[in-house]
């Protein structure tokens, strides 16, 4: 009788799935070739080598060492609480690389799975935004993976580094990680820790989404997939539903994706708390700050794309990382809108850039107080009062963004400014009654 084999399901982590069979759960499925190394023989092949012997003695690798008769450490390039990574020559075709290398005192079967989870992941997907990796297995009772070395800094570095983010940059950085995040939904894939430090900006400008070790399938909720309720994820990243223990799917990656993109253009997260259950209570009852009030030079439609991204409700985001993607990445000259205020004043805003007036504001009546060079403080924006044109029944008053390099002067509040005019009206009118 044929032996039956059982593993955990690559898409969520379930342990009990038969080879070839669906899992129980989320329904993938499960291919014992698809991670080999998780059940291949621990004992070291060869020769004992000095390396080899070095290997055995501490769980870190250094440089000149040969992890697995192939691998030349050239340098580390990080430690984790799962793992380590270095710098390698893979010296069957002489390219650089990134091993992985699980720590040999990562006992914990949780860290384990984990690890099988992200190769496993890793192997099935193919896009540019996502690294790729080359070989894999077990050495010295070691799990690894070879995958490509990216040269660059995490986006966590270049924010602490370079501060907030043009709004392009901002858009342009968005676009690429909904792209990866979209490869891996298309597979069933929810990434559940998207944050700056687990995407990558490389020298060449590409970016690329790391570290799918949390990774779960879709639609699977908290309960079901630890076993001791605790909840996977990074707090100030993590969407309603998460905090909620509700069953996630591709919208809770897209939220976490608006909170890296809300903190590219404001230098900080939305939310703050002083523990996890603080922060989610902010995250599943309060609304997030205005962006455009930190921030005068970022237009309207990004601040938009944003805010959309940071719904409570799953059902009032982008439906797909796609979607999203391609909102960011779609030209926005032209966008214009017109409307009425209280006051009868008209107003056209334009966040296109392609018009030197970014606000317009048309009265019936001349606003004598107004000069040029003054800043207009408008729905949480700072305008630079830049031209006044007449028709003789109207009068235009035309603004620019105030720029972020000067310093604010004669500033007019429209709301407390219309408010006096209001009561001015009120006046003249009472005048001329009695």
């Amino acid at each position: 009788m044929e032996e039956n084999t059982q593993m955990p399901c690559l898409s969520c982590g379930f342990e009990l799935v038969d080879e070839g069979k669906s899992c129980a759960v989320c329904g993938a499925e499960t291919h014992s070739g698809t991670i080999p190394f998780a059940y291949a023989p621990t004992a070291v092949q060869g020769e004992a080598t000095p390396q080899r012997r070095a290997q055995r003695r501490g769980t870190s690798l250094h440089d000149g060492d040969v992890f697995a008769d192939r691998y030349e450490v050239l340098s580390s390039l990080g430690r984790g609480g799962m793992g380590a990574v270095y710098r390698v020559r893979d010296r069957k075709d002489g390219a650089l690389r990134a091993l992985k290398v699980l720590h040999k005192t990562a006992e914990e079967e949780d860290a384990a799975v984990r690890f099988r989870r992200e190769i496993g992941i890793l192997a099935r997907i193919e896009h540019p935004g996502i690294v790729r990796i080359f070989d894999w297995g077990v050495e010295d009772d070691r799990m690894y993976f070879a995958a490509e070395l990216i040269e660059g800094e995490d986006l966590r570095t270049v924010l602490r580094r370079r501060g907030v983010l043009s709004p392009a940059d901002t858009a342009r950085v968005g676009a690429r990680i909904a792209e990866a995040l979209g490869a891996a939904h298309a597979i069933g894939i929810v990434h559940r820790d998207v944050k700056p430090h687990n995407v990558m900006v490389r020298t060449d400008g590409r970016i690329t989404l790391l570290d799918f070790g949390v990774a779960r399938g879709v639609g699977i909720d908290m309960q079901t997939i630890t076993s001791t309720g605790v909840i996977v994820g990074t707090p100030d990243y993590m969407a309603p539903e998460q905090f909620q223990g509700q069953r996630l799917d591709a919208r809770g990656d897209i939220y976490s994706l608006g909170i890296v993109l809300y903190e590219l253009v404001c230098g900080a997260v939305p939310f703050r708390g002083d523990t996890p259950v603080g922060l989610g209570m902010q995250h599943q009852q309060v609304l997030p700050p205005p962006i455009r009030t930190q921030r005068p030079n970022v237009p309207a439609w990004l601040e938009r794309i944003i805010l959309k991204c940071l719904e409570k409700d799953p059902a009032q985001r982008f439906q797909t990382a796609g979607d999203l993607a391609a909102e960011l990445s779609r030209p926005h000259a032209g966008e214009k809108k017109t409307r009425v205020l209280p006051t009868g004043d008209q107003v056209i805003e334009d966040d296109s850039e392609s018009d030197p007036w970014a606000l317009t504001l048309v009265t019936a009546d001349e606003q004598k107080h107004w000069t040029v060079d003054m800043a207009l403080q408008f729905d949480g924006r700072f305008y630079k009062l830049a031209d006044v044109r007449s028709t003789g029944q109207r009068w235009f008053y035309r603004f620019s963004y105030w720029p972020d390099e000067q310093i604010l002067r004669k500033v007019v509040d429209y709301e407390q400014d219309s408010t006096e005019r209001k009561k001015g009206l009120r006046g003249k009118l009472k005048d001329w009654l009695s």
